[in-house]
């Protein structure tokens, strides 16, 4: 809360600022949700195994576009790691989990 406003004139702001920018946030939000739902279908597809870029893209039916930028963030958050080069491709592999035991 800032200091020069009562609590109810804080309330107040933040639902005008809610109310202003809802369109903002419902876009953003099905964003993080599409995003989420691809991150999900790579995770799937290379459950069976290390896969390149075009081998996820096919199984998935994403753009290898697409498909090269979520490996990216899931590599920078270790989820995932490159593994033999096949071609121009790298397989990519996702990286067990040993916090839980796997």
């Amino acid at each position: 809360m800032r200091p020069d406003m009562s609590e109810e004139e804080y309330k107040q702001a933040i639902n005008a600022l809610r109310a202003e920018r809802k369109d903002l946030i419902e876009k953003a939000r099905m964003r993080v949700k599409d995003h989420n739902a691809i991150f999900k279908k790579i995770k799937s597809a290379m459950a069976v195994g290390a896969l390149t870029v075009p081998e996820i893209s096919s199984a998935i039916d994403v753009p290898k576009e697409s498909v090269f930028w979520h490996l990216t963030a899931l590599k920078t958050y270790g989820q995932i790691e490159e593994s033999t080069k096949e071609g121009d491709y790298f397989r990519y592999r996702l990286v067990s989990d040993t916090t839980n035991g796997d």
